[in-house]
């Protein structure tokens, strides 16, 4: 999902574990609590030895809990990207936005995207077989949030048509 080679690799740790001393490649530490800390977490193989990584639902939330530090324009991408190529849905990122109390500044991205583009993310989970929501969310982490797919015109725009606009804060 990377379109440029990061510079540097984020670590999630506990608040209270011992800092890695590798060099190579460099890293980020970031430490987390809780849930934030052991949900969302995969478990996956490289090379044959056992990793444990983020998912991408947990990992969009995450890039808009560090939004100040990375940019909300990587956050906004990633959210984007990560619906429309089907590796997650709204709900999911919305359930680790809560986790990562990000809810408030999430909900309104991930409500525009959907207006704007809810028939191509409906495609997407269709196509890597993942589960549809319905179009009411009963369970929805965010009281009142709902979208109705039907509705969608699905058409496309340019990569940054759909942002709604924001402020910097300093520094």
């Amino acid at each position: 999902m990377l379109t440029e080679e990061p510079v540097e690799v984020c670590l999630a740790i506990g608040e209270k574990a011992r800092r890695p001393r590798r060099q190579q490649p460099s890293l980020r530490i970031v430490r987390f609590s809780g849930p934030a800390l052991s949900e969302g977490i995969e478990h996956h193989a490289d090379r044959g030895v056992p990793v444990r990584v983020y998912s991408v639902a947990k990992t969009v939330a995450d890039l808009f809990k560090y939004r100040n530090k990375l940019g909300y324009p990587v956050a906004v991408r990633a959210l984007k990207t990560a619906l429309l190529a089907g590796c997650c849905s709204p709900e999911e990122v919305l359930r680790f936005a809560a986790i990562c109390r990000v809810t408030k500044t999430l909900t309104p991205y991930v409500e525009l995207l959907m207006a704007r583009q809810g028939a191509d993310i409906r495609r997407a989970l269709e196509a890597r077989n993942r589960p549809v929501p319905e179009p009411r969310i009963a369970e929805s982490p965010q009281p009142g949030f709902d979208w109705n797919w039907e509705d969608d015109p699905g058409t496309e725009l340019e990569d940054t048509d759909w942002l709604p606009a924001y402020q910097e804060g300093p520094g």
